[in-house]
């Protein structure tokens, strides 16, 4: 029997189940080391980020993160450094439009 990925409940919604990423996975999309992800979630850490995605138990050793989680935190935490250069285009350009005599 062939099970879909996305699954209707009662009131005709569909479910995506989240996708869940092991640490591997992580390090190579953050492009940060495991060590650091360890920090982040550290409240014990001078270098802790809340906003960080808390893991989640898979088994008795393993962890993993929720993609979904992960996927919110690096819009949160990118969208301020694409904008700016955006917003500076914009002033330069303004800038130039002004003739000076």
């Amino acid at each position: 029997m062939h099970m879909e990925n996305n699954m209707s409940n009662q009131t005709g919604q569909l479910y995506t189940p989240s996708r869940i990423l092991r640490m591997a996975e992580l390090t190579r999309l953050l492009g940060i080391s495991r060590s650091t992800i360890y920090v982040k979630i550290n409240p014990a850490s001078k270098y802790h980020d809340p906003t960080f995605p808390k893991p989640i138990r898979l088994g008795s050793a393993s962890v993993g993160w929720r993609a979904s989680a992960i996927d919110e935190w690096l819009m949160l935490h990118t969208a301020p450094a694409w904008s700016e250069p955006e917003n500076k285009l914009k002033e330069l350009n303004d800038d130039d439009k002004t003739i000076t005599p």
